[in-house]
Formats: structure tokens, C-alpha cells, sequence
């Protein structure tokens, strides 16, 4: 894509409360603001309010928020943009979705960078050039190493998510059961060393309940490189943020921010994936076009993309395999 033009900063660039409160350390409030995050935490531990904590506070000031997670159900992270869940499809299609998504950030990264080495400073030394910031949340990422068709774009990504995402205004979170040799790579050389000596991280801890299962200790502990190590830090009540806490991972009511909206093109692409065929009635049905005309021009746009199949008259059409 072009450059992007100068646009109006964020409402704010960090969190404020109710992110944190009184009782936690200031490194806390360092760590959600870095460049990138991992948070490892095994079940039962409240990973997953405090994701959702991460991203509502995120798409509150401002960021695009786009998730990588193969395990996610149908409506979990709406209205977001999520890579890895492919209707109809087993995990390998999982994983090349994943693939495909990953390849879109390194591109926004080697673009805005592009753009940075290309211009210069104004006279009042301001740069002509203020990103819109993107948040990437990479769920379940243990995983990868071991089942991600290509070691050389996870590398790349974990490469720049530890050195070059703040310049370009894009932020990393990735959540994972465990921090050792199959955490993020299996045979991705190096990379284990370098999230270990580079990467912000929060522990979170569990314990048993009362029905059996497990639940969070309110309590985390965070590392910093070049800082202390934090032990039982506590762990900001997250569900304040949140716009659903009965569905922690729907996002619908914070919609408003053009951050999360849209096309009507991506959303067909979203409803078309792991379907054989969307016909005119169905994308009205479903309320991806107000009317059948509408539906066929947005049939012809993919098909002129080159991004869908149609029949003769533009009434059925099918996602070319590339999509």
C-alpha cells in the first residue's frame, strides 16, 4: 500500500487507570507500554481476562487490533480480525492462514520503515509521518515452532517484534503456556535465548479452586530486561476494561473506533472462507450487503482482485485458494 498520510496522534499513547491502581509497581505500568509482551501463563491463571484487558485498553487509545489464534470459537475477539480460524477447515489451513497474516505485519514493518528511511525532518524537526498503531496478539504461540509451515517468517517476526515494532508503531503481546524449547520454536534456532534476554514478561500463576479445577493467585510476576525481577506483584482487576466481562473477548461495543471497523469486502472474504460457494441471497442474508446489487458488485471487486471465482452471471462466487 502507498504511505499513509499524516493523521491526528492517539488519544493518549499509555494507559491510565483503571489499567493499573495504586497497589502495583511502577514496572507494571512500564511493561504494558513496551513494544512487546509475552505473557506466559498456564490454564487457569486468568490469561485470558488479562488479554482482553490488553486489548480493550489498547483499541481504547486508539490501535488497530488484529489476533493470531487457531483456537478461537466463532464470536470470540468480535469484531476483530482474527488469523487462524478458518471455518470448515482442519489445523494445517489453521496454520497457512496464520502464515498469511504473519507475511501481512512483516509487510507493514518493511513499509513504514521504508517510508522513515526515505524522509526527512521538517524544518521544526517533526517527521511527516504518524502511523496509526497496530497491536498484534499472538495467542496459543507455544505452538508454533512445532506446526508453523514456515520457520523463517517466525523467526523474522519474533526478530521484529523484539527490535523494530515500536519505530513503526506496531505492538506485540504474545500469550503461551510455558517458556522453554518448544515455546517458540522447536528448531527455530536462537530464538528462545533471545526472548529470554530481551523480552518483557509477565508470569501469571495459578492454584487450586474449590470445585476442582484452577484459578488465578491475584498475583504475577514480571521481568524487565535490565531491571529487577518483580515476585507477587498484583494483578490489576482487567475486567474493568473490558465492555463485555460476561464474554471477556467481545469487543462489539468498542466498534465505534475506526481501529476495528471493517470493509465490506473483508467481511465477505471472513463469512466466504471454509464456504464452497456465497450466493447473492446469502451475503444479504447475513448482512454482508443491504441488497443484491450491492452483493454482485462486491462479487465483481473480488473477482477483478483476483480474490474470488464467479459463475456467468455474478450471482454465485467461491474464494480462490490463494485467499
Amino acid at each position: 500500500r502507498p504511505p499513509v498520510a499524516p493523521k491526528p496522534p492517539a488519544p493518549s499513547g499509555t494507559f491510565k487507570s483503571p489499567f493499573l491502581d495504586t497497589e502495583n509497581h511502577k514496572e507494571l505500568n512500564q511493561l504494558f507500554n513496551a513494544g512487546c509482551i509475552y505473557v506466559i501463563a498456564p490454564q487457569g491463571s486468568g490469561k485470558t481476562i488479562l488479554t482482553g484487558g490488553i486489548i480493550a485498553a489498547r483499541l481504547l487509545i486508539g490501535h488497530r487490533v488484529v489476533v493470531f489464534n487457531h483456537h478461537a470459537a466463532y464470536q470470540q475477539y468480535s469484531p476483530l480480525k482474527v488469523y487462524g480460524r478458518v471455518a470448515g477447515e482442519g489445523m494445517e489451513a489453521a496454520y497457512e492462514d496464520i502464515c498469511v497474516g504473519l507475511n501481512e505485519v512483516k509487510d507493514e514493518v518493511d513499509r513504514r520503515y521504508t517510508v522513515m528511511r526515505t524522509s526527512k525532518p521538517d524544518e521544526n524537526d517533526k517527521w511527516p509521518f504518524n502511523y496509526e498503531p497496530w497491536t498484534v496478539i499472538i495467542e496459543e504461540f507455544s505452538s508454533y515452532g512445532k506446526n508453523l509451515p514456515d520457520k523463517e517468517l517466525l523467526e523474522k517476526i519474533i526478530s521484529i517484534s523484539l527490535q523494530e515494532c515500536r519505530k513503526a508503531s506496531i505492538y506485540f503481546v504474545f500469550v503461551t503456556h510455558a517458556l522453554n524449547a518448544s515455546f517458540s520454536g522447536g528448531g527455530v534456532a536462537g530464538t528462545v535465548t533471545q526472548i529470554k534476554q530481551n523480552a518483557p514478561k509477565i508470569f501469571l500463576g495459578n492454584k487450586p479452586a474449590a470445585d476442582g479445577g484452577m484459578r488465578p493467585t491475584g498475583y504475577c510476576d514480571i521481568e524487565i530486561p535490565g531491571s529487577a525481577t518483580h515476585k507477587k506483584v498484583k494483578v490489576p482487576d482487567m475486567s474493568k476494561l473490558l465492555p463485555n466481562p460476561k464474554q471477556p473477548l467481545d469487543f462489539t461495543s468498542l466498534t465505534g473506533s475506526p481501529a476495528v471497523e471493517m470493509s465490506s469486502e473483508e467481511r465477505l472474504i471472513e463469512y466466504a472462507k471454509g464456504r464452497p460457494v456465497v450466493t447473492l441471497a446469502e451475503a444479504v442474508e447475513h448482512g454482508l450487503a443491504s441488497n443484491e446489487s450491492e452483493a454482485k458488485a462486491l462479487f465483481v471487486t473480488l473477482g477483478r482482485k483476483g480474490l474470488a471465482l464467479l459463475n456467468n452471471d455474478f450471482s454465485v462466487m467461491t474464494l480462490t485458494s490463494g485467499t
